[in-house]
């Protein structure tokens, strides 16, 4: 077993702002998957709700990441193993990744299908110019991502809770903006 780490002190929480955008598209991931719809009768009836929570989502995600590029993040605590920390940081890694690549690639789809997106009355560019029939394997990633966020998501929560009930450290509270 690695022996836990010692740190300088540093903020332990989170700012509110950070612990709102997270748990905020938290929500928004999870809605945008319950309520994902797709089939032979998208061009008809687009999944317009569907269609706004991914692009709420990708807002969200693109000043998180700005912010923990240049603001950093809280300092592990000191008892969490160099372990934890590798394995932490590759999952935060993924679901951002994923947090972008989602989104995009319903983008991609939407364009592919010819599908508009007008959010406050402006049409957003296609990324790729529009095809007749199927929209091809980037609809299929786009599904494969979802389903994978998803995953990475839960088992981040999963920790979370392992934290606060098994190690009882305050590593879920480090999020919560209250």
């Amino acid at each position: 077993m690695e022996p836990p780490l010692e740190f300088a002190p540093r903020s332990a929480k989170y700012s509110k702002l950070v612990s709102s955008f997270h748990w905020a598209t938290a929500a928004l991931v999870i809605v945008a998957y319950v309520i994902s719809d797709g089939g032979p009768d998208i061009r008809k009836d687009p999944p317009t709700a569907h269609i706004l929570l991914g692009l709420a989502v990708l807002s969200l995600t693109i000043p998180r990441l700005v912010w923990r590029l240049f603001r950093g993040v809280p300092r592990p605590l000191p008892a969490v193993s160099k372990r934890m920390i590798r394995l932490a940081s590759a999952g935060h890694a993924r679901l951002y990744l994923l947090l972008f690549a989602v989104p995009l690639t319903g983008w991609i789809t939407l364009s592919r299908l010819g599908l508009k997106i007008r959010l406050w009355g402006i049409d957003l560019p296609f990324f790729v110019r529009p095809v007749d029939g199927d929209p091809g394997p980037i609809a299929d990633m786009h599904q494969i991502g979802g389903n994978l966020l998803l995953g990475i998501a839960a088992l981040h929560a999963t920790f979370a809770l392992w934290h606060f009930f098994r190690l009882r450290d305050q590593t879920l509270q480090r999020m919560w903006p209250f």
